[in-house]
């Protein structure tokens, strides 16, 4: 729903946009909304059905030109686009579509949203995508946290501040390695430098989290490198708590697909500002799933009624504040 007015927005109309006061307006769905949006889309295969709704939440959020130019015009080289040129590629697209939407529904009650909705908005698809399934690791993992507003200003441009589970307050900032981009030892150097020196303060607790690209996790050979260029980061530095790897896994069936989360987490052994703390969040090579019963899949909305029923009991209405 459109905040100022309370109706459904149209599908013209972007539900999120910034205010003349500077102020945002989100949208909001409530389960009779989402229950009458996935009324519309014809019976037939959940998953196609789940990805249509996921385009009709994402039209609704950001307006039909967004839709049309990132998703249904099907650019070249567009993330959420049907680009792959195989089977296999159509179903990956199709996931990111029904993933994104997914996150943007469940994620509009994190303070500070504006921020990845807004480089969504722009078109930083991959970034914006990026620091919302950062966001979304850790609210599965019940970590609360929030999303800071980009300031340009170095030491204090970080994306995200996460009370880790020894109560700290870390600040961290998202980074991503897009899909495509070539891996380079140096590469991912430099990548964890730029968030150290550019953007996460030095007086405070600080930690990376870095997207990985899917074909990069494909290869053990090349997960061992990856390790191997964050290790050698952590020990040129001894502010910088910890780094967080993530990387999606997509196995594609005839009937489904299978998808998960992959957190690799490298905790820094001379991080200085607070030796006595224990700062480990996930172990090592955690595969963190959405089956929260807090975390609303689309799919589960196709499902029978009964079990609708008893995830509605559970989630409740979805807003955006």
């Amino acid at each position: 729903m459109d905040q100022s007015t309370g109706r459904p927005p149209t599908f013209g109309d972007p539900a999120f946009k910034r205010l003349p006061n500077g102020k945002y307006q989100l949208p909001i769905f409530t389960p009779e909304h989402l229950k009458n949006l996935a009324a519309t889309i014809p019976f037939g295969d959940p998953l196609v059905q789940t990805y249509g709704l996921a385009l009709l939440i994402l039209t609704f959020t950001f307006g039909l030109p967004w839709s049309k130019r990132h998703v249904t015009d099907e650019p070249a080289k567009g993330f959420l686009a049907r680009h792959l040129g195989q089977e296999d590629g159509t179903h990956i697209v199709m996931h990111r579509v029904r993933n994104l939407g997914e996150m943007v529904l469940n994620l509009l009650d994190v303070p500070g949203i504006e921020a990845p909705l807004e480089q969504l908005a722009g078109g930083a698809i991959e970034s914006g995508l990026a620091e919302l399934t950062a966001s979304r690791i850790y609210k599965l993992a019940k970590l609360p946290h929030r999303f800071v507003r980009p300031t340009g200003k170095s030491g204090s441009d970080y994306d995200l501040e996460v009370v880790f589970g020894n109560g700290e307050a870390v600040c961290v900032d998202a980074k991503c390695k897009l899909e495509g981009q070539r891996f380079t030892k140096s590469g991912v150097i430099n990548t964890l430098n730029k968030a150290r020196k550019r953007n996460l303060p030095r007086d405070r607790p600080g930690a990376i989290i870095l997207k990985i690209p899917l074909e990069w996790a494909a290869t053990p050979e090349l997960l061992q490198e990856i390790d191997d260029a964050v290790s050698e980061f952590l020990n040129s530095t001894a502010r910088i708590v910890t780094v967080h790897l993530f990387y999606e896994t997509i196995d594609v069936r005839p009937d489904r697909i299978n998808d998960g989360l992959r957190i690799k987490e490298i905790v820094n052994p001379s991080f200085d500002l607070d030796a006595q703390s224990t700062w480990c969040v996930f172990g090592d090579n955690v595969d963190l799933g959405s089956r929260d019963k807090r975390w609303l899949r689309l799919i589960s909305l196709f499902q029978k009624p009964s079990l609708r029923s008893r995830i509605w009991s559970v989630v409740g209405p979805i807003t955006g504040t």
